[in-house]
């Protein structure tokens, strides 16, 4: 038998060291997350997406009765994204997610208090969805940046590399996504 293994890379930062394109993305987050429609569920969820092109667009959750057709934040700015320029590659998203209302997100003036022990499973940035929407639109480039705020107050910054270790997408199938959409 034999195994493979790699390390998974997060980085654990304060606001205030992050350059200001993931600031920005971070700040449109939480901005997007008031408009979150979370009623059953109450773990209102904002994203943002920066495109190759520089545009930032964002998005946020929305529930209904039915819960199937729940639209997840990252998609929504996907999909925004995507209703505005095309097919575009995504350089990186920021997720702001928490139960609770609003002013319970201080991102830039919250004290950062490091939790003892914390694990790299503790840095849920992602569902398996939607980091299979954002390799979808990553035109196989493994290095887009992914940002999250964490409940104590850090960004967690990693790549679709380590937050989706096994893809699988259009270029397994041979498909390139900006080309075979026109």
């Amino acid at each position: 038998m034999r195994q493979l293994t790699r390390p998974i890379i997060v980085d654990l930062l304060d606001f205030v060291e992050l350059p200001t394109v993931q600031k920005d993305l971070i700040l449109l987050a939480r901005e997007a997350r008031k408009n979150a429609q979370a009623p059953y569920s109450k773990f209102k969820v904002g994203a943002a997406v920066l495109s190759e092109s520089g545009k930032m667009y964002r998005g946020c959750n929305w529930e209904d009765a039915g819960l199937r057709l729940t639209t997840h934040a990252e998609h929504g700015g996907i999909l925004h994204m995507t209703f505005h320029e095309g097919p575009q590659k995504i350089l990186a998203i920021a997720v702001v997610a928490a139960r609770g209302s609003f002013t319970d997100i201080d991102i830039v003036n919250r004290a950062v208090e490091h939790p003892p022990g914390v694990l790299i499973d503790d840095n849920c940035i992602a569902c398996a969805s939607c980091c299979q929407a954002a390799w979808e639109n990553s035109m196989a480039d493994p290095s887009v940046i992914l940002l999250g705020w964490t409940p104590w107050g850090e960004i967690a910054r990693t790549t679709i590399r380590d937050a989706y270790p096994m893809r699988f997408g259009p270029e397994s199938l041979g498909v390139d996504v900006k080309r075979d959409s026109v």
